[in-house]
């Protein structure tokens, strides 16, 4: 009440002045509170903006890591490519090697590998020449030729070899090469005849011995049966029984 009675006894200019000042002074008390709001929102804009991650950061960070999951890939394949493809001068690379991909067999070499087995008979192959022109190759890496094979008791036996991708080796008799008319004496006597029995003793006559395209062999013989005996040609492989007319 004392500041109205003051202000209704001063000049009007000087309470337009005193106007002006409480007018100044309320003005700056709200411009004053308007800043600090400002400065608030702005700070909490800030804080909102850092928390959020805005597509170039999130690009740079990514990007990164696509990079180096390339790399891994690439250098994981990289390693299985050589893990596959190792060094043909490694001993692993050598004792790796499928025997069916194994350099293919030759005839000196399917001759080579049947020296020194043993027939039924107990007679071992001492020499043996097979045919370059009958070896056979099997996928499974197996190889076949035809062979001579020279058995320590002199005999010699057309046979058909076959060496497996393991390195067993077999054969398989076809017929004998250097039949004699002593071999077909020997053969005959004690075979049985349908009517006339067994046969006593045999003559083979090896000037009349003639080789066949087949394998097989004749001879003219004289077999003794008992009592009788008649001329006739025998015919032998040295492995089936002989037969004769």
């Amino acid at each position: 009440m004392g500041l109205a009675r003051w202000y209704n006894a001063q000049k009007v200019t000087v309470q337009a002045a005193a106007i002006g000042g409480v007018l100044a002074i309320i003005g700056g008390l709200v411009t004053g509170a308007f800043t600090i709001v400002n400065t608030e929102l702005a700070r909490s804009d800030t804080s909102a903006a850092a928390s959020i991650p805005t597509p170039t950061l999130a690009a740079s960070v990514t990007a990164p890591a696509t990079s180096t999951s390339a790399a891994a890939t690439a250098t994981a394949s990289q390693s299985a490519s050589a893990q596959a493809s190792p060094s043909s001068s490694s001993p692993s690379s050598r004792s790796s090697t499928p025997a069916a991909s194994r350099r293919p067999l030759t005839a000196a070499q399917i001759a080579h590998d049947v020296v020194g087995y043993t027939a039924a008979n107990g007679s071992t192959v001492t020499t043996a020449h097979c045919s370059p022109g009958s070896v056979q190759l099997f996928t499974n890496g197996s190889a076949q030729a035809g062979c001579d094979l020279t058995f320590s008791n002199d005999v010699v036996m057309r046979a058909s070899v076959t060496v497996y991708s393991n390195g067993s080796t077999v054969w398989n008799d076809e017929y004998q090469e250097n039949l004699t008319a002593a071999d077909f004496e020997m053969v005959l006597v004690g075979l049985q005849t349908i009517s006339d029995g067994d046969i006593v003793s045999a003559a083979c006559y090896q000037s009349t011995l003639q080789k066949e395209s087949d394998g097989y062999t004749q001879v003219e013989c004289v077999l003794t049966l008992g009592n009788t005996s008649h001329e006739t040609t025998v015919t032998y492989n040295g492995i089936s029984p002989p037969t004769w007319t």
